[in-house]
């Protein structure tokens, strides 16, 4: 879950915030369907790295595919558009209605360049590729030559087909902790907001329709909009990650966090929980809680 999908869930978003969670839906869309064409296409022993976010001179840079393959490794920028664009001397358009918009070809420019300079950094030699990959079928591009690195949709399974071409090389399993010692954890752009906690919607929020949950066995929560039924620790881990998110700053103590769930538990239930998902720290006048990082992976947060 995004960090604009968070305060969509609990805050009311302005045209430009509701805007700009329209665009990343639409991206992690297009990101989830090539996604889904790697793990069914591409050898299962070549190495893809999704979301790769690293920061050279003080510029951040997040690439959507990092594939490593003998001796290079491939760049592939994913967009999603929809319709009829083109691509002009002077610059990338979308037609019907005209209008210029950033140019793909630059983003994946830019990309290559501060890749090449942090491998530089992290003493790693490989050659570097990129891609524009167009994945709506629904998309059409007047302009495009045969030299563009672009891969429409209709050549993806084509093109991914012949990546198992290469042959492995065994130092991937140095060079990939090499890349995950130089990942970028937390962009510096993700909290800019100052939120009001009382101003946000208070309860537990289903993770498939941002319906309420409300108890439904001992165990399990229901939703109140699409019926689909949860684990409570999922629920509250969940919860307790828009929490860490949202207010890095803050604390998460049993008395905000009964809040922030607008009491769906009982103070002792909720504690008992915690003691199961979450480091304690502090005395008992000040204690809060941090959740276990291999926790959210068992809950598939």
């Amino acid at each position: 879950m995004t960090h604009l999908e968070m305060l969509e869930k609990r805050y009311n978003l302005d045209r430009d915030q509701q805007m700009q969670l329209d665009k990343e839906r639409k991206g992690k869309i297009g990101e989830y369907y090539l996604k889904s064409l790697i793990e069914t296409k591409l050898h299962p022993e070549i190495v893809v790295i999704s979301d790769y976010r690293f920061e050279v001179n003080g510029s951040e840079c997040q690439i959507d595919f990092l594939i490593l393959l003998n001796q290079s490794c491939i760049i592939i920028e994913v967009k999603n558009y929809y319709g009829d664009f083109e691509i002009r001397p002077d610059g990338f358009y979308r037609l019907n209605p005209l209008r210029k918009i950033k140019h793909p070809f630059s983003q994946v420019e830019r990309a290559e360049i501060m890749l090449y300079s942090h491998l530089k950094r992290l003493n790693l030699n490989l050659n570097i590729k990129y891609y524009v990959a167009f994945v709506n079928e629904q998309f059409s591009l007047y302009g495009l030559t045969r030299d563009m690195p672009v891969v429409m949709a209709s050549q993806l399974n084509r093109f991914l087909e012949s990546l198992n071409e290469e042959v492995y090389d065994k130092k991937h399993e140095y060079i990939v902790n090499r890349l995950e010692d130089g990942r970028l954890l937390k962009s510096r752009y993700e909290h800019e907001l100052k939120l009001d906690f009382n101003k946000a919607k208070k309860g537990l929020v289903c993770q498939h329709c941002s319906g309420w949950l409300e108890v439904d066995t001992y165990k399990q929560l229901k939703c109140q909009s699409c019926g689909t039924k949860e684990e409570i620790e999922s629920a509250i881990g969940r919860s307790i990650t828009e929490l860490e998110t949202l207010f890095p700053d803050d604390e998460i103590t049993l008395r905000r966090l009964l809040e922030w769930i607008d009491h769906t538990y009982s103070p002792s239930k909720l504690r008992r929980l915690l003691k199961e998902i979450c480091h304690t720290h502090g005395s008992k006048k000040g204690r809060y809680y941090t959740l276990k990082r291999n926790t959210i992976t068992e809950l598939n947060i």
